[in-house]
């Protein structure tokens, strides 16, 4: 939707086929981090998009331990956005609508790459809509369809794991005006499973990291049991659980394994965001990735456009050359965290977490307590958008509607 929206305000002709009728899904990364909000900015879209419902977290903590502390970094937005991501969804495409170069079709599911005779070379898509089957031919097809995206399956590519499984539960608990300080967004540290929270403005957003293998264990142990759990990490939120999760039905269960393609391009095909390399909650960067992804996609491919040439393989080579570094490193850093995480539940699940005494120490080095913040939310390598001459001045820059 970024490069839909980029692309389009420089005039160039682009279709988004989205599979589903609508952006309302449960569990999507939430976490827009302060180096994506500064190109909001940068292309006038901050302003507009903060006045959409949103909750800010300048913390993280493990347990007591503010671990990360966002009021170090130099930006405009010192803080982590929590917003729904269908909401930042539907405002970012009624804002792509008024460009006459952009398209949107919900409900369009692109299902085959359409190829030249004799040659490799992508040409275009198959899409499905309401039963009918629609051909569309183009420059360059970018697959932005996710961590099991079927067009990365259609190119015949797979990416190599490169962190450690993890298995998580997924669920929500409401919030409550009351709750001020004492609940925080970070690791609920103190039972025996870490628990991670995230603030959302009426409701908390928790994943509780479970040993690969358990989930059928801790099933047949019932919810009783996993209410306890919560309830020796957080007891605020025990009764608050009982009365919520009152089913199976809703906790989501997610199988989550770091991986990235050797290479993220075919001649007429480029795959960005997690269909080039799948992230894993570590750190909430995935969403900051992808968009990082599309805005160096637009940077490389929109002065090609512009002059009236053709994409080719080194221009595609160029997108994954400045993403590939950044990604690659991030995907380290979530491995080592995981693997920590790993090691703690596999320990002894019947003692209780403690926090690590390096997280007490980290926040008091001087070096550590501005890199974590900078990591977190400007990347590895901070990304620009740097394609601002060529928008187009003579189509409306938002949409006053929305």
């Amino acid at each position: 939707m970024v490069l839909a929206y980029l692309l389009g305000r420089c005039g160039v002709s682009t279709l988004l086929l989205e599979s589903q009728k609508d952006f309302d899904r449960d569990f999507r990364g939430d976490t827009l981090h302060a180096g994506v909000m500064d190109i909001f900015d940068a292309i006038g879209l901050a302003d507009r998009l903060l006045q959409l419902p949103h909750h800010k977290i300048r913390h993280l903590a493990i347990g007591p331990v503010n671990l990360v502390d966002f009021s170090w970094l130099k930006t405009k937005f010192p803080y982590v956005t929590m917003m729904a991501q269908s909401l930042f969804l539907d405002h970012l495409a009624g804002e792509a609508r008024a460009f006459p170069a952009t398209a949107i079709e919900m409900g369009a599911n692109a299902r085959e790459l359409l190829r030249d005779e004799g040659s490799q070379r992508i040409r275009g898509v198959r899409y499905r809509q309401d039963g009918q089957w629609t051909d569309v031919r183009c420059k360059l097809v970018v697959a932005c369809d996710g961590r099991g995206s079927h067009l990365r399956k259609e190119a015949g590519l797979a990416g190599r794991p490169v962190t450690d499984p993890l298995e998580v539960l997924w669920f929500r608990l409401p919030r409550e005006e009351s709750d001020g300080e004492r609940i925080r967004s970070g690791a609920l540290i103190g039972g025996r499973l870490p628990f991670i929270l995230l603030e959302r403005p009426d409701y908390y957003q928790i994943a509780a990291v479970i040993k690969p293998g358990s989930f059928v264990r801790l099933r047949e142990e019932g919810l009783s049991a996993f209410h306890q759990r919560i309830r020796e990490a957080a007891p605020d939120l025990y009764q608050r659980a009982q009365q919520t999760l009152d089913d199976w039905k809703r906790i989501a269960f997610l199988h989550v394994e770091g991986s990235r393609l050797d290479t993220w391009h075919l001649p007429g095909l480029l795959l960005i965001g997690d269909a080039a390399h799948v992230m894993t909650p570590v750190g909430g960067v995935g969403i900051n990735y992808a968009i990082w992804d599309a805005v160096e996609t637009a940077n490389v491919i929109v002065p090609v456009l512009k002059s009236g040439a053709a994409i080719q393989q080194h221009h595609l080579s160029e997108i994954q050359r400045r993403r590939q570094g950044p990604t690659k490193w991030m995907q380290r850093l979530q491995r080592i965290a995981g693997r920590r995480v790993l090691t703690t539940i596999a320990a002894d699940e019947s003692k209780r977490i403690r926090v690590p005494w390096i997280a007490k120490i980290l926040p008091r080095l001087p070096f550590v307590r501005t890199l974590l913040p900078r990591l977190i939310a400007l990347g590895w390598k901070r990304t620009h958008c740097q394609i601002q001459a060529h928008f187009d001045a003579t189509v409306p820059s938002s949409n006053p509607s929305n």
